[in-house]
């Protein structure tokens, strides 16, 4: 294994703890393993309530960082008060907990150690498909799009996939890539939301809202893994999402949704049942409306 992948592992195995100071006294502990990045957000968030980092310190990355993040959160605990979430504590003193986390263990792993870890994490078995056809069902759902004239758009407006593009091939997919792809559909499809009445535009509103609702909580859902779990475990569930939304069957999606709800002690005929009784209605909805409609109505020629 060469030096660059034994980086790209390092991110998955080991992370940092840090101690963030604001200028509001309040101090926030945690863990990362993309310090820089969790920094900015830090500093973007804190701008957003009127604040900022007055200091900040982070380990060195290291194995045991779950222990070591839940010892520095209970050293807070017991000594000041938490404020706004459970990693943040108002009025602590900054210099006394990094003094504190200095002291625990920091083991950072050899690069025998990551060779070994890699050829494990290698071999393990993928697990079944984790979000079948959602894809599908949520872009049918998505506001259909009509023509560029319509809208005034000219050849030369940039359009969504090539600001940030999805992908064609299994291969190329990377977390990084699809959290791009998420966000950019799921802020087109907010921004549009806020411009439409949900009165007057109940049914556009409503498809814009799931749709950035979606692709929201896959970006969401990406970018915490990437954060939490690493890199590489980040990008192999990338690429399972991409061959589910891709490859998966009805049958495969059914069998997988029934065997995680039984295993949340859910039974899944109950849920079908449901699905029964409100495709019923609909129908009957359906059929109530094409008989209060003329003929020439139901046919679709009527102005």
């Amino acid at each position: 294994m060469n030096q660059h992948d034994r980086d790209r592992y390092r991110r998955n195995f080991e992370q940092y703890i840090y101690v963030i100071e604001f200028t509001s006294g309040v101090v926030k502990v945690g863990r990362t393993n993309t310090p820089q990045k969790r920094l900015a957000k830090h500093a973007r968030t804190a701008q957003s309530h009127g604040v900022t980092i007055s200091r900040s310190w982070f380990s060195t990355p290291h194995t045991g960082y779950g222990k070591n993040e839940m010892a520095l959160i209970a050293f807070c605990a017991e000594r000041w008060d938490i404020s706004g979430g459970r990693e943040y504590f108002g009025a602590a003193d900054y210099e006394e907990i990094v003094q504190y986390a200095n002291t625990l263990p920091m083991i950072a792993l050899t690069e025998a150690d990551i060779d070994k870890q890699a050829e494990h994490l290698a071999a393990r078995s993928p697990k079944a498909h984790l979000l079948p056809q959602l894809w599908a069902q949520m872009k049918a759902a998505e506001i259909t799009r009509e023509s560029d004239a319509e809208f005034g758009r000219s050849d030369s407006d940039p359009l969504l996939e090539d600001i940030a593009p999805g992908f064609e091939h299994m291969e190329d997919v990377t977390a990084d890539g699809l959290v791009a792809h998420h966000a950019a559909e799921a802020l087109v499809n907010h921004r549009l939301r806020l411009k439409l009445n949900p009165h007057f535009d109940s049914r556009d509103w409503k498809k814009a809202l799931a749709a950035a609702t979606h692709h929201y909580g896959v970006a969401l859902l990406l970018h915490e893994i990437q954060e939490y779990a690493g890199v590489h475990i980040a990008d192999v569930i990338a690429r399972k999402l991409w061959f589910a939304w891709n490859e998966t069957d009805d049958d495969e999606c059914t069998n997988d949704l029934e065997a995680w709800l039984t295993e949340s002690d859910i039974d899944p005929s109950i849920l079908t049942k449901m699905a029964d009784v409100s495709h019923a209605r609909l129908s009957d909805f359906k059929t109530l409306t094409r008989e209060r409609l003329s003929p020439a109505e139901q046919s679709g020629e009527a102005k």
